[in-house]
């Protein structure tokens, strides 16, 4: 069957014929696909939601003549009342303080329960390499107060890696890096790399895979001393007290 008519009813005080065309994945004409008309559905219920309607619903009615294969199909946006943020319940957390996770998220009780505030807190508890799980959940009650439950699983605070090699300019060389993702608390992030060159310089030189070094510089004590480098970052989230601020 192809859709007729398709006729979308929505509170003018919250979006404009614009948005509502924006979000619509079928017109009038197309084929009448179920799995695309619910994920239309889904869409305007997820708009209405990030405008702190958490609770919203879309009523969806299809009337098919079967004769003519022409649906008709109508959308009633309901927004029903807007939401807030209650309490918010911090489980699993061990060494990561209950306060640095509420400072990483977006969310803060009392303030508007938006669907775009969920998903970015969930985001940046994943991006801060502190949790291997991160799961937001509310309770499913019609309630103009949510509250939220975040259920996390720490992930290793401390990582370290070393690596080698060798070629004729820098003869054997290594690095290492170390990364602390919870330095003194508060989710800041150390990372200390290091790398050592010319190892075995004077030693190898015109030897095996190193015959073609260099000789013109092998006789200068500059160029076969070995050579070293050290850096650090610290990288400090949430600064403030503000997720969408950090320093480094």
């Amino acid at each position: 069957a192809l859709i007729g008519s398709l006729r979308v009813d929505y509170d003018t005080t919250m979006f404009d014929q614009r948005r509502i065309e924006k979000l619509a994945l079928l017109r009038t004409g197309d084929p009448l696909n179920l799995v695309v008309l619910d994920t239309m559905r889904l869409g305007y219920q997820l708009a209405m939601w990030d405008k702190g309607y958490a609770d919203a619903q879309v009523d969806t009615a299809i009337a098919v003549n079967a004769e003519q294969r022409i649906a008709a199909v109508a959308l009633r946006l309901r927004p029903n009342w807007p939401t807030k943020v209650g309490t918010i319940t911090v489980r699993g957390n061990e060494e990561v303080d209950a306060s640095t996770i509420g400072n990483s998220i977006l969310l803060q009780t009392g303030k508007p329960f938006r669907y775009t505030d969920l998903v970015e807190s969930q985001r940046n508890l994943y991006e801060s390499n502190l949790f291997r799980l991160a799961v937001f959940s509310v309770p499913p009650r019609p309630d103009s107060i949510k509250n939220v439950e975040i259920e996390v699983r720490e992930t290793q605070m401390r990582e370290a890696r070393t690596a080698g090699g060798f070629n004729n300019v820098d003869f054997v060389q290594m690095d290492g890096r170390f990364t602390n993702y919870n330095t003194f608390g508060g989710a800041r992030r150390l990372d200390v790399t290091g790398v050592v060159g010319n190892i075995g310089a004077r030693s190898l030189s015109g030897r095996l895979l190193f015959r073609e070094a260099q000789r013109d510089f092998l006789n200068n004590e500059a160029f076969t001393s070995p050579t070293w480098q050290v850096s650090a970052d610290v990288r400090q989230p949430a600064w403030l007290r503000k997720p969408e601020n950090a320093l480094a």
